[in-house]
C-alpha cells in the first residue's frame, strides 16, 4: 500500500483536480486505488461522478464515529472506490486534532489517495510515502 498526499495551503491550484484524475489515471492502469476526500465541499467526491449528497457514510463517520473504511467506501461510476466528504466533515479538523490518537485515526484511514483539505492536509502529508504539492503559476495575459 503506498498513500499519496495532494497539498498546498493555497486555494485554486489544482489539489482536487490531480487527485481526481490521477486516481482515475491509476485505475484506468489497472491499480486498485482509494481516493479519500478530505475536503468539506466534496468536490473531489462530486468529480469521480459520485453524488456527495447521497452519501450515507462520509469519511467523517470514519475518522470521528469509528465506522469501518469498508463501511464507507463507494464505487464511482468509473470504477474506482471512494470515500466521499460533505459539510459533515466541516469543522473536524479542530475535533481531530484535539484527540491524542489522531496520528493513529489517519493512519487506519488513510489508504492510497488523499485529497485534503489544507487544514488536514498535515496529517495525512505525516502519513504519506509520497507528497504532491500542486502549484499554480499566474501569467501576465
Amino acid at each position: 500500500m503506498e498513500i499519496i498526499a495532494i497539498a498546498n495551503q493555497k486555494g485554486g491550484v489544482g489539489k482536487t483536480t490531480t487527485a481526481v484524475n490521477l486516481t482515475a489515471s491509476l485505475a484506468a492502469k489497472r491499480k486498485h486505488v482509494l481516493l479519500i476526500d478530505l475536503d468539506p465541499q466534496g468536490n473531489a467526491t462530486s468529480g469521480t461522478g459520485v453524488d456527495k449528497n447521497e452519501l450515507m457514510l462520509t469519511i467523517a463517520d470514519v475518522l470521528l464515529d469509528g465506522v469501518a473504511l469498508s463501511e464507507a467506501i463507494v464505487t464511482s461510476p468509473a470504477g474506482f472506490d471512494v470515500i466521499g466528504a460533505n459539510r459533515d466533515l466541516a469543522g473536524m479538523d479542530i475535533t481531530l486534532m484535539s484527540k491524542t490518537d489522531s496520528h493513529e485515526l489517519f493512519k487506519t484511514a488513510m489508504k492510497n489517495l488523499v485529497d485534503a483539505q489544507t487544514s488536514l492536509a498535515t496529517a495525512a502529508i505525516r502519513l504519506r510515502d509520497y507528497r504532491l504539492c500542486t502549484q499554480f503559476e499566474p501569467t501576465d495575459d
